[in-house]
């Protein structure tokens, strides 16, 4: 069994939870196993890539992971988050991270639940306080803790 982190790994386990990963995080998600072969550093070989992108796709075929299409406009969203970021709060903000919370955010709108946005990106929390209004919508999680 691949294990990602310890949130990650108990929402994968939580047959109740609605588990769901955007399209371009699962394009990232398989870019970032790649590199990490190329690199073969930490026993990041061709056979642990394959355990990673067989146990994802296995998820996703059960129907334990939802692959969740693109929003339209978002795009244009996210670019209007990082412009407006930049201009009036004197703020980072990249695009695929406004991206990603827009779509948490649609996605919360769509189930009438609020979401669970999982990051590495220590940064990522600090967006919420450029945007608050997100929180209604998304809460964003450590995989670790």
């Amino acid at each position: 069994m691949v294990k990602i982190g310890k949130r990650v790994d108990a929402l994968i386990a939580d047959g109740a939870a609605t588990r769901a990963i955007s399209e371009i995080t699962l394009a990232e998600a398989f870019s970032t196993i790649c590199s990490l072969q190329r690199g073969q550093t930490l026993g990041y070989d061709g056979t642990w890539a394959r355990a990673v992108e067989d146990s994802i796709m296995g998820w996703i075929s059960s129907g334990n992971v939802l692959v969740l299409p693109l929003p339209p406009k978002l795009v244009e969203k996210a670019i209007y988050y990082v412009l407006t970021a930049t201009r009036e709060h004197g703020r980072d903000l990249r695009a695929w991270d406004a991206a990603h919370l827009y779509h948490a955010a649609v996605w919360a709108k769509q189930v009438g639940n609020k979401v669970h946005l999982v990051t590495n990106d220590k940064d990522f929390p600090k967006i919420l306080d450029v945007y608050p209004e997100f929180r209604q919508y998304v809460d964003v999680l450590d995989p670790e803790t």
